[in-house]
């Protein structure tokens, strides 16, 4: 018997239960719970499709993101927030959807697994993890073998393993490809091999004109190499090409402290370098990152031997850090 609304009524459910045989009541019960567990299956089917979906999205929406990511840091790499989020909602989508669901694992490519490398080593900085999704992007038949050398190589340099470093970005350089040449140069440069590493970055800014971060690199191993002159020389031209980066702003500013103390330029202009050097140092600190790291830096340290000489009722770095002076 039904209600006015077509639904039967709690009462006439337990008389209808109560009218059947002990054993039909106890079928009743494993077809209840049959149809319980159906349906957990069913809110699980819709829960995986709805991971699948979400991945899906995130998927479509970080690939031009990517590509664009990875001529972002050929300049420099700091990563903008909005593709902080990109990457963190990618990285959750991916491992909320291939978490004990070895279908749709079937369906990841390998500039899923690329990308997830990518993040893992820019943004989580957990070079263990980029590096097991980079050697998954390989197995999964990602085709530019050599992007993936250059960042496996990075990745063991990170970890202090030298000899699969050497060996991975070995076999990069091998297809021309920048990035493998200036990672390279961070192989050498880190074990303080200074000659193969100004040739390192070289190679990766010849091949890539506006390989930003080699041509500072370069200028700065030219630094460590005791070439003031040359590396104030290739720091100049940087930031003629590109005078809002900071970066080089900064290591320009420190080459040239460099050359008055070890004395590989004239003492007669000591005063129009110091010039210089402020002006360097004022472009630098519109990024806040350099003004903490100006005040330990001892490649700067001429600049408060200067100071103290000529001007000890001042503080020059804590001056050029004053927000009324960055406005100017």
């Amino acid at each position: 018997m039904s209600d006015k609304t077509g639904n039967v009524d709690d009462d006439n459910i337990a008389n209808i239960i109560n009218s059947l045989t002990v054993e039909d009541q106890t079928k009743l019960v494993e077809i209840l719970k049959k149809l319980n567990v159906l349906g957990d299956i069913i809110q699980e089917h819709e829960r995986q499709h709805n991971k699948l979906i979400f991945f899906k999205k995130k998927r479509h929406e970080i690939r031009p993101i990517i590509k664009n990511f990875l001529e972002q840091i050929t300049q420099e790499s700091y990563i903008p927030n909005e593709v902080k989020t990109h990457f963190k909602e990618f990285k959750t989508a991916f491992l909320e959807a291939t978490a004990n669901n070895d279908k749709f694992y079937q369906i990841v490519d390998g500039m899923d697994f690329f990308t997830l490398g990518l993040i893992y080593y820019f943004y989580d900085k957990d070079y263990v993890k980029a590096k097991r999704a980079f050697h998954e992007a390989l197995e999964k038949g990602y085709y530019k073998n050599e992007e993936i050398y250059a960042r496996l190589g990075a990745c063991y340099l990170k970890i202090n393993d030298e000899a699969e470093a050497l060996r991975f970005l070995t076999k990069a350089t091998a297809a021309n490809y920048p990035p493998s040449f200036y990672n390279l140069g961070l192989f050498y440069k880190s074990i303080r091999d200074y000659e193969n590493a100004a040739k390192a970055f070289k190679q990766a800014f010849t091949i890539k004109p506006d390989y930003y971060l080699a041509r500072n690199n370069y200028g700065t191993t030219l630094s460590k190499m005791g070439k003031h002159k040359d590396a104030i020389y290739v720091l100049e031209k940087l930031v003629n090409m590109k005078e809002d980066y900071y970066l080089a702003h900064y290591n320009l500013a420190c080459s040239l402290c460099l050359s008055i103390e070890k004395k590989s330029i004239s003492l007669k202009n000591e005063k129009r370098i110091i010039v210089k050097i402020l002006e360097h140092l004022r472009e630098a600190f519109r990024d806040v990152r350099y003004i903490v790291e100006a005040r330990v830096d001892q490649d700067l340290s001429y600049i408060n031997e200067y100071n103290s000489k000529y001007y000890p009722e001042f503080d020059t770095l804590a001056i050029f850090c004053t927000k009324k002076f960055l406005k100017k």
